[in-house]
């Protein structure tokens, strides 16, 4: 609540000033101060102050809702903070499981709490992402309260689809991390379900209501998004959509409905090639689902997401700016076939697997230009590291598939499933059954699914234990942490208990009370 009532103002503001279209918040802040006019932009000169705008004066078009629509997108990229919004949701889940690392030194303490498990109640790993997502969703909310001063159309009915789409995609990001699996907690204390743009008092929903207005949502959306399609997919379409969707009914374990959604996400996409898999993994590719591009007049920079995997050096083949924070562990490294094309990610520097101040390289998160193109090797100008990635791809999809059918004794369909990503990948068909397949294909989501965000959700959707006492380089001394363990969930953050009037320090986490 305290986060959004900071934010109003900003929000309001973005509204308004739908010429920048996906420039960043900062840029708006940066241009008020530093210039008085802005070509093409009339809109900009309005001196009535932010919060002066009413949504009135801002929905009396769907260019205006569009424009709303496009500062909601905008949040996953917004670096007002410490991050962006999509770092979080793209690094918490790995850091704080046992696949990737972060290094021990070298990277300014970049995700080294989540890391170590020492986040607390106040730290910037707890509140960002809260604010992140929340100010998102308010963009949203905003949008969905309004829908009915403009006139019926099939442009209302998309915005208001996507609308539906990104509250549901942020709120499943939050209640994952802020809450108890809801295939084995549905009882527990969920998160904050804020349906319209306000900061009224609300207490936390439960994990199955938030779940249930999540269905009733995503649903909502995929029908109003029937036959809507992008060719550079950075919105969300009706595959998108039902791609949504199949996550939350993998949660919790509706095979019909999952499956259903999964397949429908799946039209139209092709697994890449091995050679395209190499090569235009981070490009919107044949097995794009959703993705997000960065433009050459809106630079993420060290902020990207490459600048956090990759390995950062002027004298490097690679990106040349950034934090170079995140790596792998070898142990995830060995569970790939060498004829795994995913296997030729990991940088090898003279025939060995290298390793950067305690942990191995990989290329998978790459940046769009490894060139010299803004900048020359050794001059002190070094390269934008510009973050292209996508947000949902279709292999994910038939992972979806094979796992809600295995667990639910259609074990042709799983292998079917699983083996359409093997196969496309270079290894060879797998064929155990029962409790062994099962094992296989989550062994499976972490080879095809790493440093894209899920491993984490993985553990605690399948009930089990944060385990790194094997992994040979750790240094983060966590070891084991048990199945169902308090730990796996993030601190509430203080600032929202301290603003809102519904909560107290009993509706903390127990792991943080």
């Amino acid at each position: 609540k305290k986060a959004l009532e900071k934010l109003r103002n900003i929000t309001v503001q973005f509204r308004h000033f739908g010429c920048l279209n996906m420039k960043k918040i900062s840029y708006i802040f940066a241009s008020i101060l530093l210039t008085a006019s802005l070509s093409g932009c009339n809109d900009f000169l309005d001196v009535t102050p932010s919060d002066q705008y009413s949504d009135a004066s801002v929905f009396t078009s769907t260019e205006g809702a569009q424009q709303v629509l496009i500062g909601a997108y905008d949040w996953f990229t917004n670096g007002h903070y410490a991050h962006y919004t999509n770092q979080y949701i793209f690094f918490m889940p790995d850091v704080m499981a046992d696949d990737a690392m972060v290094n021990s030194t070298g990277n300014y303490n970049r995700f080294v709490s989540p890391y170590q498990y020492s986040i607390t109640p106040s730290s910037t790993y707890s509140v960002d992402p809260w604010i992140g997502c929340y100010s998102l969703i308010d963009n949203c909310n905003a949008i969905l309260d309004n829908l009915e001063t403009l006139p019926e159309s099939s442009e209302r009915n998309r915005i208001e689809g996507e609308s539906l789409a990104l509250r549901t995609y942020a709120y499943h990001y939050l209640i994952r991390m802020y809450a108890k699996p809801v295939n084995k907690y549905p009882d527990n204390p969920g998160v904050i379900l804020r349906l319209t743009s306000s900061t009224t008092d609300i207490p936390r929903s439960t994990v199955k209501d938030c779940y249930v207005q999540m269905v009733n949502d995503i649903e909502k959306a995929c029908t109003l998004l029937t036959g809507t399609s992008s060719s550079s997919k950075c919105y969300i379409t009706e595959q998108a959509a039902h791609g949504i969707a199949a996550r939350i009914y993998l949660d919790l374990g509706d095979y019909t409905n999952g499956t259903s959604h999964a397949n429908k996400a799946l039209s139209e996409i092709t697994l890449m090639s091995k050679a395209d898999y190499k090569n235009k993994f981070c490009e919107n590719n044949t097995e794009t689902i959703w993705y997000f591009t960065c433009t050459s007049t809106d630079k993420q920079s060290f902020l990207s997401l490459p600048a956090f995997w990759y390995y950062c050096d002027q004298d490097s083949t690679y990106v040349k700016d950034g934090y170079s924070s995140l790596g792998v562990a070898k142990e995830l490294i060995d569970i790939f076939d060498d004829t795994d094309i995913r296997k030729t990610l990991f940088v090898k520097i003279d025939g060995k697997y290298y390793k950067r101040n305690g942990s191995y390289v990989t290329c998978k998160i790459n940046s769009r230009k490894n060139d010299d193109s803004d900048g020359t090797k050794g001059s002190g100008t070094v390269a934008f590291a510009e973050g292209d990635y996508n947000m949902m791809r279709g292999s994910e999809m038939y992972l979806i598939i094979a796992e809600l059918a295995a667990d639910n004794n259609h074990e042709d369909e799983a292998l079917a499933a699983l083996n359409k990503v093997r196969e496309a990948r270079g290894i060879s068909a797998y064929s155990g059954t029962g409790d062994v397949l099962k094992t296989e294909i989550q062994n499976e989501r972490r080879r095809e699914l790493f440093a894209e965000g899920h491993r984490l959700f993985d553990l605690k959707r399948r009930d089990l234990p944060m385990d790194r006492s094997n992994l040979t380089l750790d240094w983060s001394r966590v070891g084991l942490i048990p199945a169902g363990s308090d730990k796996l969930e993030m601190p509430i953050p203080q600032d929202e208990i301290d603003a809102n009037g519904a909560l107290t320090i009993a509706d903390q986490n127990p792991a943080y009370k």
